[in-house]
């Protein structure tokens, strides 16, 4: 099967995911939906005036949704 995904879209495969929820691929995925939203958060952290704050890292994120 092959996915459709949009420039800049990134796919984890399901190992990975496990990897992340300790063997369970639901709790992996909502580790990585909270970092998705750390990420977000962050990022419109900032006045819509203002630049917004640079990145601190994919891990540092996915450090913060636990």
């Amino acid at each position: 099967m092959n996915a459709s995904l949009s420039h800049g879209e990134y796919v984890f495969d399901a190992d990975t995911v496990a990897a992340l929820g300790d063997g369970n691929t639901e709790a992996g995925a909502a580790e990585l939906d909270r970092m998705r939203e750390a990420i977000r958060r962050h990022k419109r952290s900032a006045p819509a005036s203002e630049i917004p704050p640079p990145s601190k890292g994919a891990l540092a994120y996915l450090k913060g949704a636990k």
